[in-house]
């Protein structure tokens, strides 16, 4: 599990999206684990919904994959 954080904290920083998805579907399963219903059911929907965001959102996609979903103050990874 630690593995799987340290690698979500990595796509959160670095803005690589494609590894977000990976690690949010990793967690999943912990979620349901450790009885945290509200995650165990949105997430499934949430990552869904971000998959289909390149035939829905293709613009908003594009955003994504060059690393806009994540907050950078100083435009330096893991700063």
């Amino acid at each position: 599990m630690v593995k799987l954080l340290l690698q979500f904290v990595k796509a959160e920083r670095t803005g690589h999206w494609e590894l977000n998805l990976l690690s949010v579907s990793a967690m999943v399963p912990h979620f349901f684990a450790m009885d945290r219903p509200n995650y165990a059911h949105w997430l499934p929907v949430y990552i869904i919904d971000m998959r289909q965001l390149a035939t829905k959102h293709p613009q908003v996609h594009q955003e994504f994959v060059n690393g806009y979903h994540a907050v950078s103050l100083s435009g330096k990874p893991f700063s």
